[in-house]
């Protein structure tokens, strides 16, 4: 995966997410009665504040960390909601093990022979991905070739992952763009889909940055906010960490080979914008 993404021009670290773990203090308020629930009645030393119910159900434990470029080989119709639970289920082998690497003039290609899980069967699948950096136009490249070693068929869905933080989930001046038009569940702390999109981008006019990741077709696109659950002095609270964008489609995997294309561009807020309002085929070949 790409671990850091940095804007050095504007000194900030777009990466900066924090992957989600189980602390000793979550037990606590896994087993606390939800207030006003009357399950039950705890002595003063027991007792469990909270600033508003149901952030048990915020108690997740990533089994990655949170960055970018994560390539998920998922069943066809997961939905939004098992993988924002962490329920998804994981056929390939594509995320935790590693990949042989070599060097080009402008960025890396990263290799890995791994498997499929199809029911009982274990399908060969080579994954190739080009990374490519231009400097100059603030922009990585990504292209994915994908194929089965053994001739075996079978359709799964494709899906890459990026997470990044603007380090305010919930301000106006903090919102996402998704084919260039704000949707009505903007905010980067909302859970939303789109599907037919090519792009989505998270603008923050307080720091005049911006992202966008891009797709050459169209996919489903998922964003979803990652909180944690920390313990003040006020009781338990979410804590907003960063948002998560996922591009994925379903495709048939074959001996022949499945090309993917994307791209993540970084600038100013308004250069982003101006990339986003351009049609959606020009995105993996304009500045910005």
């Amino acid at each position: 995966m790409l671990v850091s993404l940095s804007l050095d021009r504007h000194a900030f670290e777009l990466t900066d997410t924090l992957t989600r773990r189980r602390e000793g203090y979550h037990r606590k308020l896994q087993e606390a009665a939800a207030p006003g629930s009357g399950s039950g009645t705890a002595s003063i030393h027991d007792q469990v504040l909270t600033k508003e119910a149901g952030l048990d159900r915020l108690l997740i434990e990533d089994w990655h960390l949170k960055r970018c470029l994560i390539d998920h080989f998922m069943p066809p119709h997961t939905t939004l909601e098992s993988f924002a639970a962490g329920k998804s289920a994981e056929l390939g082998d594509f995320v935790l093990e590693k990949f042989a690497s070599s060097t080009t003039t402008s960025g890396v290609t990263l290799t890995r022979d791994g498997h499929i899980r199809q029911g009982e069967r274990q399908i060969p699948v080579r994954v190739a991905k080009s990374v490519e950096l231009s400097l100059s136009e603030g922009r990585v490249t990504v292209t994915y070739d994908i194929r089965t070693l053994t001739g075996d068929e079978t359709d799964v869905s494709f899906a890459v992952e990026n997470n990044f933080s603007f380090q305010a989930g919930h301000a106006d001046d903090r919102y996402l763009l998704i084919d260039g038009s704000r949707p009505a569940k903007s905010y980067l702390d909302s859970h939303g889909s789109a599907e037919r999109a090519r792009s989505i981008a998270m603008i923050d006019d307080w720091r005049q940055l911006g992202v966008v990741v891009s797709s050459e077709s169209d996919c489903e696109i998922w964003h979803l906010p990652i909180f944690t659950v920390s313990l003040s002095e006020g009781g338990f609270e979410r804590v907003y960490q960063g948002t998560t964008l996922v591009h994925g489609r379903t495709v048939h995997l074959s001996a022949k080979s499945t090309i993917v294309r994307f791209s993540v561009a970084a600038g100013t807020a308004d250069a982003i914008k101006k990339l986003v309002a351009a049609k959606p085929g020009a995105l993996l070949s304009q500045k910005a």
